[in-house]
């Protein structure tokens, strides 16, 4: 099967109990970014410090 094109923003649905809800909730500001723009970003980061390193995605 081939690749899909990316057409521009997607989106996500995720669930999640309360806590952890409110959790990044509070966390997003923190770093002066969006909820929408906290989640893929630190999403991303564990991924993006091994390729930096030469390693294989996990």
């Amino acid at each position: 099967m081939g690749d899909i094109p990316e057409t521009g923003p997607g989106r996500v649905d995720l669930r999640m109990t309360p806590a952890p809800r409110q959790t990044l909730q509070r966390a997003a500001p923190a770093t002066s970014k969006t909820l929408t723009r906290f989640l893929p970003d630190m999403g991303l980061d564990a991924p993006r410090a091994r390729a930096a390193r030469g390693h294989a995605p996990a």
